[in-house]
């Protein structure tokens, strides 16, 4: 008996640790009994572990899915850590995913930071746009995090303001991964515009952060507290500005750190700004793991390693970054422009398998057969031909896509195409803007089994940027034996069709030759020449054999009036014809 009871409570704590799923089904922001789940309900769900209005009672590390809407903070209120009013307060294990920063965005509305994470728990946030959060006489205007492990992935964090922290103030024992995200346009009176790592444990990868500013150190990243541990890989750091009320008391635009340690790897930090001049892109002691590009040292002590690329004040190096826009993926990012120093100039160990947007690394951006990292977010792609690629085979005469992909450097491109494998190429179209083009396919002769095509891209200066062609051979198809085409049984004496297709030919067909072989082509015997007409079928008594013959085919030569071959075809593989009876 007492087993058997033992048993029953455990299985009922076991369904009871399970975590519940909890799908806000409206953007409104409440936190009444009126028969929905609001996003600010669905949270303190979670966190008290008991059913709110038409949320399901959370247990354990939840899930709130976020469908796609804006949801906007109304409810206003101060000095409390419970949610029910002003931010929305996280106090327990959590998983809130949203559909993607475009369409799933939390809305501070200038009444209060969004969120703040608060304890020793875990909590992942994803596919979301924290923006419009306000902290005036406080910290961290986007998210505030203390204690917590948070993992933020996917995310926008912008136009965010606070004292300490625009975007993100992480801090007291705070352990935050930032991935594939953009911080953006957040600013701080005082220091971290972007983020603000106090005393805490930062790891940034694959992620932007720009347009950010702060009245003192640190537009993009402030590092303070000696035990602050910031590490960034393959993260880019750009058009950040420090001193942004002109006081001349601030450093570092992109980044600064005044205690602890801040690590960097295949990272960007170039084009910031500080108003006073002193120190644009860094400011304090920064500690490099190789592969970085620093735009302009002055105001840092940089530890130079041997494949760094560090710019001063006199000659700053320009990383060729594109406008902050939609490069794919999930969030806005710069692209490398054509020519940029940091193509190929990364390591491949240690870095991301994937850039920002998702393109696997490492890719062959400049073109030299070396697949390198990008230094940076982005990893710039070479030109793709995407089709014909291989294996197509395309009727003469018809209107057939070509198309490609193209890093944003591209801007021009020219077509070829082959019939013989590359050995001679011939004009299709050049000056072309876009990543397509529809292709009127030339009329061959006979079929041709061994065409490519090759696209070359122009950046806005006419330099050639990359190019790519066909995989492998396609067929440019003039004529189509269908029947026999291989692999059947015919029996001496018995009447087949012979049939084929045709598409469009150099010049009109007046005569159809059909012929055939039993020796697989060494050899071949006239059927019969139809003048006049292109029928597509031809009634054919299969010859006699004295004995089996398994290497068989026919052939279909069109000529016009002239008398040239306009098109041909061979039975794909062998048949076999058997004597007859």
């Amino acid at each position: 008996m007492m087993v058997i009871v033992f048993m029953f409570f455990f299985v009922i704590f076991v369904v009871n640790a399970q975590a519940a799923t909890i799908t806000v089904d409206t953007t409104a922001d409440d936190d009444t009994s009126n028969g929905n789940c609001t996003l600010r309900e669905a949270i303190i769900a979670a966190n008290s572990d008991t059913a709110v209005d038409n949320c399901a009672a959370g247990s354990g590390q939840d899930t709130i899915q976020l469908p796609a809407g804006t949801y906007t903070l109304s409810i206003v209120g101060v000095n409390e850590d419970a949610a029910a009013t002003g931010d929305l307060d996280i106090t327990d294990d959590l998983i809130l995913t949203g559909v993607e920063t475009a369409s799933t965005i939390i809305d501070g509305d200038g009444i209060d930071r969004v969120f703040q994470v608060i304890g020793t728990i875990t909590v992942d946030i994803s596919g979301v746009t924290i923006k419009n959060g306000y902290e005036g006489s406080s910290v961290g205007g986007g998210i505030r995090n203390e204690y917590a492990t948070l993992t933020l992935n996917n995310i926008t964090v912008s136009n965010n303001t606070a004292v300490h922290g625009g975007g993100i103030y992480n801090t007291t024992g705070g352990v935050l991964t930032l991935t594939n995200s953009t911080i953006q346009d957040n600013s701080a009176s005082t220091y971290g515009g972007g983020i603000d790592n106090y005393g805490a444990t930062l790891t940034l990868s694959n992620s932007t952060i720009t347009g950010n500013n702060a009245g003192s150190n640190g537009g993009g990243i402030y590092n303070g507290v000696n035990t602050g541990t910031a590490t960034l890989v393959n993260a880019t750091i750009t058009n950040n500005t420090t001193d942004n009320n002109s006081d001349g008391s601030g450093n570092g635009g992109g980044i600064y750190r005044s205690l602890g340690i801040i690590n960097l790897k295949n990272t960007i930090i170039a084009g910031n700004i500080d108003t006073g001049g002193e120190a644009p892109d860094c400011g304090g002691t920064i500690n490099s793991q190789d592969f970085n590009l620093l735009g302009d040292d002055s105001g840092c002590t940089f530890n130079t390693q041997p494949n760094d690329q560090v710019g001063t004040s006199s000659n700053p190096i320009d990383p060729l970054l594109g406008p902050l826009q939609d490069n794919g993926g999930p969030t806005l990012t710069h692209a490398l422009l054509s020519g940029s120093p940091a193509i190929d100039a990364g390591d491949n160990v240690g870095s991301p398998p994937a850039d920002q947007r998702g393109v696997t690394r490492p890719q062959d951006g400049d073109g030299d057969g070396s697949a390198i990292c990008d230094i940076g977010a982005y990893e710039v792609a070479p030109i793709t031909l995407i089709g014909p690629n291989g294996g197509e085979v395309i009727p003469s005469g018809s209107i057939h896509t070509i198309q490609w992909e193209a890093p944003p450097g591209a801007v021009s491109f020219k077509l070829k195409y082959s019939m013989d494998n590359g050995r001679t190429w011939k004009p299709i179209a050049s000056g072309i803007p876009d990543t397509f083009y529809d292709w009127t396919v030339p009329t061959p002769v006979k079929n041709k089994k061994k065409c490519l095509v090759k696209v070359i891209g122009y950046d806005d200066s006419d330099k050639k940027v990359g190019a790519d062609r066909s995989d492998s051979t396609f067929t440019i198809e003039v004529v189509k034996v269908t029947y026999p085409n291989g692999g059947e049984l015919l029996t001496s004496g018995d009447q087949h069709s012979i049939t084929w297709t045709t598409n469009e030919t150099k010049n009109p067909v007046e005569k159809v030759v059909l012929k055939y072989t039993k020796n697989g082509g060494r050899t071949w015997k006239k059927i019969t020449a139809i003048e006049g007409d292109n029928p597509g079928a031809h009634a054919w008594t299969v010859p006699d054999v004295s004995e089996t013959k398994s290497k068989c085919k026919v052939k279909v030569v069109l000529k016009d009036a002239a008398g040239n071959t306009v098109g041909s075809d061979t039975s794909d593989g062998s048949f076999t014809i058997e004597p007859g009876p």
